[in-house]
């Protein structure tokens, strides 16, 4: 584990100072800039005065599609824990955010002492990009968590960057929650000694005030009029009209638990209906956006563009989601990196109820497998390409006495073994439940496939499911019944189904609360409806933040004088051990140090 720890951080560290940085003079302001520029069209910059103390300048540029989207840096590699900064156009204007991620959740709007004063000739908006340059004062710290902080040792500051092409749900608000950044992300070096310069107080004079610690609007040089539109998610802002159709089974969500629970309701004869939100995926199911060099296939069928789709095109990332996922026929099996594991009977004896165990469940398993089998071959003419790294590190872990095995024939051996990845890939194109399930439904005629159609909520009385209300691409409202004795299933995806259930009044109580009181126009049930279902709880971990040690409250002061309280410990608060015995018989011993830094967070090293 430790080995593992150490390698995926070397090989993060290598990528993060391979992608650094170069200066560059901006046109319009005449400030250079030390800047990283990403190939999706993304730039940052950053400007320093000689002697760096609290203020620099900073620069982030990028394409605009779809008359929106954000873009964005981190002041560290890291988007969690590290004050980000945030901007975006609205209606020709800039709106700009200080922001603060303290996991892997859309990122609150961060508050204290610092504030952006933008630079009027270097922020502006046009038909294909925008720019926001501005004066951060108070924006260098020697911590973390509130600025940037330069380094004498290593010279080289690892910052990170985001980009998102979708536009924001309330793009006229600094406060708006953040879509995902589908336009690409990740790390760069940048030394900040090539940012510094002796003009640094004449650039900053340029500066003019107006910015605020939580954002700023600012007037742009070429003003075009913005279109804050969004995929229709709201429901019920208008009066729905009910299908005449009713189905024994409403399946919401076309991932792979909705395809393949669906063909399987209609394989047993029930009439189904399987609402999709987004479009077709693979040219198989009806995507006509081919690619220039081969016009039977699209972006999704090309197994070797799992790592690379937003390079190559736009993928139909959700929108309205705090991490990745599909929005379009197949959701994250049609925009992942095809790996398929199968899991070890170890999963299901361990931890599953009665039922579940995997003598319960293997006959449905072998099921899947002989439909969708997975392969570690590779390439279907038998040669593995580009399989440099495999010859590599196969020597490393047989040299450590792991022992190499196929993962499609052994699922059961996941301990100190290695092996060609296992693909959801047949015939040199993506696969999965699109392509072998989905054709199956389709030739049954009790089944139905609605695309381009997002699920609201449950129709509901009491704790009895009538149907669902969804609303089109046009934004028409219509609810789907299910016949008497006929089921719902939820199948968006462990980001969109709570959704649903929170706009079906079905959740947390708090929770609740939260979507009543909010925008998604949902026809919500009143709160004596509410059906209070604790499924997403959490264990909270509170820790004293780094004040509570470097200026102590007097309670504290007072027990360290008896020898207690937490002046009175060291940092760790949990330390652990193991070993490893090498290939020569030497026993190598691990050990390592944890602590909560602050609440809801765990540090390990």
């Amino acid at each position: 584990m430790s080995r593992s720890f150490i390698l995926s951080s070397a090989l993060f560290a290598l990528r993060a100072v391979a992608q650094t940085s170069s200066p560059y003079v901006d046109a319009k302001t005449g400030i250079t800039f030390n800047g990283y520029q990403h190939v999706s069209g993304y730039t940052f910059g950053i400007a320093l005065p000689e002697n760096p103390t609290t203020d620099f300048i900073a620069q982030i540029q990028a394409p605009i599609t779809n008359r929106g989207g954000w873009a964005g840096f981190s002041m560290g590699q890291s988007m969690t824990g590290n004050p980000l900064i945030v901007a975006w156009p609205n209606d020709g204007e800039i709106v700009s955010s200080f922001r603060q991620a303290t996991g892997y959740t859309n990122p609150a709007v961060k508050t204290s002492n610092f504030s952006m004063t933008p630079i009027p000739d270097g922020t502006f908006v046009n038909e294909t990009a925008f720019s926001y340059t501005f004066l951060c004062s108070n924006c260098i710290s020697d911590n973390v968590a509130d600025g940037l902080v330069i380094y004498d040792s290593p010279a080289v500051n690892i910052m990170g960057w985001a980009f998102a092409k979708a536009p924001l749900t309330d793009s006229a608000s600094a406060s708006a929650a953040l879509n995902y950044h589908n336009g690409g992300f990740g790390a760069f070096g940048m030394p900040m000694d090539n940012a510094k310069s002796a003009k640094f107080d004449t650039w900053a004079a340029l500066a003019v005030q107006g910015g605020s610690d939580s954002g700023n609007t600012t007037v742009p040089t070429t003003p075009v009029p913005g279109n804050n539109s969004t995929a229709p998610i709201s429901g019920g802002n208008t009066t729905a009209s009910i299908a005449n159709e009713t189905y024994d089974y409403i399946v919401a969500g076309g991932g792979p638990a909705g395809i393949i629970a669906a063909e399987r309701l209609a394989e047993s004869g029930a009439s189904v209906l399987l609402i999709e939100r987004g479009g077709p995926s693979l040219a198989s199911s009806g995507n006509t956006d081919t690619l220039e060099w081969n016009s039977t296939v699209t972006m999704y069928d090309v197994p070797g563009y799992g790592y690379y789709l937003s390079d190559v095109g736009s993928p139909a990332y959700c929108t309205d989601t705090a991490d990745m996922a599909g929005c379009l026929l197949g959701g994250g099996t049609s925009v992942n990196a095809m790996m398929f594991v199968k899991p070890q009977e170890k999963d299901f004896d361990d931890k599953w109820p009665v039922g579940w165990k995997w003598a319960d469940v293997s006959a449905a398993a072998d099921r899947v497998w002989e439909r969708n089998p997975g392969q570690t071959y590779g390439s279907m003419d038998g040669n593995r390409y580009n399989d440099e790294a495999y010859g590599v590190l196969s020597q490393f872990f047989a040299g450590q006495g792991w022992a190499e095995t196929d993962f499609i024939k052994d699922p059961n051996s996941k301990t100190d073994v290695y092996g060609h990845p296992a693909w959801n890939v047949a015939g040199g194109l993506r696969s999965g439940p699109v392509k072998t399930y989905l054709p199956l439904a389709q030739k049954l005629s009790n089944f139905k496939l609605i695309m381009n159609t997002n699920v609201v909520r449950a129709v509901r009385a009491g704790s009895s499911i009538s149907g669902v209300e969804v609303e089109t691409a046009a934004g028409k409202q219509i609810i789907y019944n299910v016949k008497a004795g006929g089921s719902v299933l939820l199948a968006a995806g462990a980001l969109s189904t709570p959704r649903i259930l929170f706009n079906s009044g079905i959740g947390l109580a708090e929770q609740l609360q939260t979507v009543a009181a909010g925008k998604s126009g949902a026809a919500h049930p009143d709160e004596a409806d509410w059906i209070n279902l604790p499924f997403n709880t959490s264990i909270p971990m509170l820790s004293e933040p780094k004040t509570a040690f470097t200026t102590p409250n007097q309670t504290t002061v007072e027990l360290f004088a008896k020898g207690s309280g937490i002046l009175a410990q060291s940092g760790q608060r949990l330390n652990w051990w193991s070993s490893v015995t090498t290939s020569d018989g030497s026993e190598v011993f691990f050990q390592g140090t944890c602590n909560g830094p602050s609440d809801d967070t765990i540090q390990m090293k």
